[in-house]
């Protein structure tokens, strides 16, 4: 049992409940590296935590009761499972035949598509709305789509330039594994804000 000042989670406190879980010895990783899911939360970001679930390769091969290595993810790559064909059917249908269908679904006998009046009254209303909702949807996934790979290398140069590590930062611009390149990162931003420091204990401008 362990708490912060606070109340909250920090660094230090995950990597003791890791420390603790495997002193037991319970994963063999020669088998397999034990995954870690966690949420976004900051104290995922701590160079204690980080440096533990990703030990620096050694020159010499470190004996497996030794190894403390953790794949951990902040969340999953939810876009494989939206990718799916089946739920791209689901996607595909325009939006008359989807509220036609859900009609049939909930036991209401709608009007017959070809007794619909679409020049005049509340129908046309309706399906004036229905187009221009479908037309402007179409526009903005192809701005979306075209801009796809400057809007990927935006967040990559973030990801590489940013000052603070956030789970936003590290999820578009990375991916949401906290691996190697997450913990570099994080010594990075450490570093700079140690010069930063010294500097303003010298009376130089940071």
């Amino acid at each position: 049992v362990t708490c912060s000042e606070n109340g909250s989670i920090t660094s230090e406190i995950l990597t003791d409940i890791l420390k603790h879980i495997d002193s037991f010895k319970i994963f063999d990783r020669i088998e397999a590296t034990p995954f870690l899911l966690l949420d976004g939360h900051g104290s995922r970001f701590g160079l204690s935590f980080l440096e533990y679930v990703n030990p620096q390769p050694q020159e010499e091969a470190v004996p497996p009761e030794d190894d403390h290595s953790w794949t951990v993810s902040i969340g999953t790559p939810y876009r494989v499972l939206l990718d799916h064909p089946e739920l791209k059917n689901t996607k595909n249908k325009s939006a008359i035949h989807e509220a036609y269908s859900q009609c049939m679904l909930s036991g209401v006998l709608p009007m017959e598509k070809e007794n619909i009046n679409f020049d005049e009254g509340a129908s046309k209303t309706f399906l004036d709305k229905i187009v221009d909702h479908e037309v402007r949807k179409r526009a903005r996934q192809t701005a979306l789509s075209e801009r796809k790979e400057e809007l990927r290398a935006q967040a990559v140069a973030n990801f590489n330039n940013a000052t603070k590590i956030t789970a936003g930062v590290v999820f578009k611009g990375h991916g949401c594994i906290l691996d190697q390149d997450v913990t570099r990162r994080v010594q990075e931003v450490c570093n700079r804000r140690e010069d930063d420091r010294s500097r303003l204990k010298e009376g130089e401008e940071p």
